[in-house]
């Protein structure tokens, strides 16, 4: 089986980017859009093939081996969602295709928690599909996932916000809501994730349009003083991205099986181990690799996101 990344997520309010996508593609600007909530979580994806009895389990960039997890979705693929195979298989069979759904981990210990969402015990919620190396439209995704799951749709499914007809539209939708996720107040949306809805929509070197609206409350930074400088809010982002790609358990054991001792004293030098070990990995992830030398500093910043995964190994030894 073969694996394919998702497409990287435009920011809106880039708008040198959002310009070059309406210069080249300006049937945007009149397309039906979909609007689906953006989570809070790590990004993951399941692939089976029609010759294969297994599956292929991947984060963001890397496949997992069969023999490790990933934030324990294994095991929520397996116990919670046994469902979800018949008609994946029956399709992939059908079509004597690959078939790849992608979705988001989210939960109770999965990222580090931001107190204004929650999103209650860890489940996997699917929000977009490939055939084979073809990344399905959002219609085509949501009509085989209505049909194959019908009621179980809501609950396996990152939530729907509606289509919207024109992308001003669509950049005017609020985000200042609280999540469907759990469907209670006072839990607020992170943002909102944009595609057009009937087609996929790819420039010449492979860059798929879609777009990222945040909810005002995730870009809130306290002023900055005059000792400190504000971080931008793009290099925020990126560090997140970092953090969910390429922090998990797994690597962080990986790094302290190196130590025939492990005790608190030793968290620093496993650190830069485990920083050491993504930076290789990273090496040809263009997002990281062409930062400024500032830009580079506060993104690479990560050391106090390791430590909660060795107090959590050292806990659990």
């Amino acid at each position: 089986m073969e694996f394919h990344k998702y497409p990287h997520f435009e920011n809106e309010y880039k708008e040198k980017e959002l310009a070059y996508w309406l210069r080249n593609f300006p049937e945007i600007k009149t397309s039906v859009l979909s609007i689906q909530e953006k989570l809070h979580g790590v990004h993951m994806s399941v692939t089976i093939h029609p010759e294969d009895t297994k599956y292929l389990l991947a984060s963001r960039t890397q496949v997992i081996p069969d023999d490790q997890d990933f934030h324990t979705a294994r095991g929520i693929l397996h116990n919670e969602l046994q469902y979800i195979w018949s008609p994946l298989d029956d399709y992939s069979q059908r079509s004597q295709s690959q078939i790849t759904l992608y979705g988001e981990i989210i939960g109770d210990g999965v990222i580090k928690a931001n107190p204004k969402v929650q999103y209650g015990p860890k489940s996997i919620r699917f929000y977009g599909m490939r055939k084979d190396e073809i990344l399905l439209s959002q219609k085509v995704f949501q009509e085989f996932m209505n049909a194959s799951y019908g009621e179980n749709t809501t609950s396996l499914c990152v939530p729907f916000y509606g289509l919207y007809q024109g992308l001003d539209a669509a950049l005017a939708f609020d985000t200042r809501i609280d999540s469907r996720v759990l469907g209670i107040e006072n839990n607020l949306i992170e943002g909102v994730v944009i595609k057009t809805y009937h087609n996929v929509i790819v420039d010449a070197v492979g860059k798929t349009f879609m777009l990222k609206k945040k909810n005002p409350e995730f870009l809130e930074r306290s002023k900055p003083s005059k000792e400190k400088k504000e971080i931008p809010e793009t290099i925020v982002e990126m560090q997140k991205e970092l953090l969910e790609d390429y922090i998990n358990m797994n690597r962080v054991t990986s790094a302290i099986s190196k130590f025939p001792e492990f005790t608190k004293k030793q968290f620093g030098t496993i650190i830069q181990e485990v920083i050491r070990d993504i930076r290789e990995d990273a090496r040809n992830d263009e997002r990281f690799t062409e930062l400024s030398k500032d830009e580079d500093k506060h993104v690479w910043n990560i050391g106090k996101h390791i430590v909660p995964y060795l107090q959590e190994y050292l806990n659990n030894s």
